[in-house]
């Protein structure tokens, strides 16, 4: 039964996050709603590569009830978005699952300008001037943090 509810879900978005993803993530367990895919628009604001091989972003969204108490403290107000495996892991374990990723690679120099293609690990980037976004992907907390972000980027598109 879930599977047909993650498909119908899916299915009304016209295929906007791929599912196919959570393979790649590395302790998926940590977040645990794998079938909220949503259409988030707003802006970047910053973003890091970390040891895992994601990017972590700031995402400034339009719709500010996507954030909770821990967005406002520790991330400036900003929904997290994890486009992840964009870079080669260093951390340990999440080489394996990283590996195997086919997923979208994103030129983040398009979606926050003043920044380079790519970062290298523990490297972040401002974005000085960003245009308007929307970005699909699973919107769901991260248990470790307690914050709420899109993880698992599909697409992420100028609007």
């Amino acid at each position: 039964m879930r599977i047909v509810v993650l498909f119908t879900m899916l299915a009304g978005v016209a295929g906007a996050c791929d599912a196919t993803l959570w393979k790649n993530v590395y302790h998926s367990d940590r977040l645990p709603d794998k079938a909220d895919c949503r259409t988030v628009g707003g802006t970047i604001r910053n973003f890091k590569a970390e040891a895992d091989g994601d990017y972590h972003v700031r995402f400034v969204a339009d719709d500010a009830s996507l954030i909770n108490a821990k967005n406002t403290s520790e991330q400036g107000g900003a929904l997290v978005v994890e486009p992840i495996c964009q870079n080669k892991p260093t951390q340990r374990d999440a080489m394996t699952p990283c590996k195997s990723y086919k997923g979208p690679k994103f030129d983040m120099k398009k979606f926050c300008p003043g920044a380079p293609s790519r970062l290298a690990i523990g490297k972040s980037a401002t974005c000085k001037n960003p245009p308007h976004l929307e970005i699909s992907g699973f919107y769901t907390v991260d248990s470790e943090h307690g914050w709420m972000e899109l993880h698992s980027v599909s697409e992420i598109k100028i609007k």
